[in-house]
């Protein structure tokens, strides 16, 4: 997890498992969002990419469906 300021702009990036929460005025903001499996929009993205979802896992494999290092599991 890293969060930068510049400004009045707040840029983060999280891999894995990592989540990042601002509290602001006692009420929490999510930073950052959890590549799980179980997202559509993730198992779209990992459809179209030629990947596929067993059991809850990228590939039969990852728990996450977007990690540091799993250039196996990417169309790069």
């Amino acid at each position: 997890m890293v969060a930068l300021l510049v400004g009045n702009k707040l840029y983060c990036a999280n891999v894995g498992d990592a989540r990042g929460i601002l509290c602001r005025n006692g009420s929490p903001i999510d930073l950052s969002v959890d590549h799980k499996a179980k997202r559509p929009d993730e198992q779209e993205r990992i459809k179209k990419q030629g990947g596929y979802i067993v059991y809850g896992r990228v590939l039969g494999r990852l728990a996450i469906s977007r990690s540091f290092g799993d250039f196996d599991c990417k169309n790069i």
